[in-house]
């Protein structure tokens, strides 16, 4: 899939109505993840924005994603809305900070390395502080307060997701060329198999193969 998709984890489902209300992202889909995790899944124009809700969180600790935003045709100047958790989203008009469909805001602690990481390690689009796959653009910001070691869980903005062919082969890849692995591949039942790499300060990134987009899954390894 040529856009990315973003997830947060939070504790508190009143982000279910900010989303589908105060964003105007509409009706989520419900997937029950894992036990004790619900996965509500909004579409922002072909992205998957998961909120992930839980019983109880209990972290304040943030990954180096603060925030997204969603380009929306019709918008004449830009508004970045808070929800719980200080939850960050800008609806902003098409083209605004080059973002045509979604934008990712993340804080590094190093824009070379960042750079160094997106363009070496996953070869994808970078363009100085602008990090490009398909129609989605990260924007990265050198920020002294980014985390320089992101352990799950955290609260907020998690990660983020690409939907590729064939993960196992992507993650041996994005391995070999520098990427942290931050939980192996494991497949989930026939919908999709997956597995969770990092940038050098741990920000994670979802490898993710879905069967409704690639066939059939391979199995796990037996225990």
């Amino acid at each position: 899939k040529d856009r990315l998709d973003v997830g947060l984890f939070t504790d508190d489902r009143a982000s279910l109505a900010f989303m589908e209300q105060d964003v105007g992202l509409g009706t989520p889909e419900r997937l029950p993840v894992t036990r004790g995790v619900d996965q509500f899944r909004f579409d922002a124009d072909g992205s998957v924005v998961k909120v992930n809700c839980v019983e109880t969180l209990d972290t304040e600790q943030r990954s180096g994603i603060r925030g997204i935003q969603i380009a929306r045709p019709g918008v004449a100047t830009a508004e970045t809305l808070v929800g719980p958790g200080g939850v960050e989203v800008r609806i902003a008009p098409p083209g605004d900070r080059g973002v045509g469909q979604l934008g990712i805001r993340v804080c590094v602690p190093d824009l070379a390395e960042a750079a160094h990481y997106y363009d070496h390690g996953l070869g994808w689009s970078v363009d100085d502080t602008r990090v490009r796959l398909g129609d989605s653009v990260l924007l990265l910001e050198e920020a002294s307060d980014a985390p320089r070691e992101v352990t799950m869980p955290v609260r907020g903005w998690t990660y983020l997701t690409v939907q590729i062919h064939d993960c196992d082969a992507e993650t041996a890849a994005a391995l070999a060329r520098g990427a942290q692995l931050l939980r192996p591949a494991i497949t989930l039942g026939d919908v999709a198999r997956f597995s969770m790499i990092g940038d050098p300060w741990g920000n994670p990134l979802e490898l993710s193969q879905r069967a409704s987009l690639t066939g059939p899954l391979p199995p796990n390894d037996p225990a």
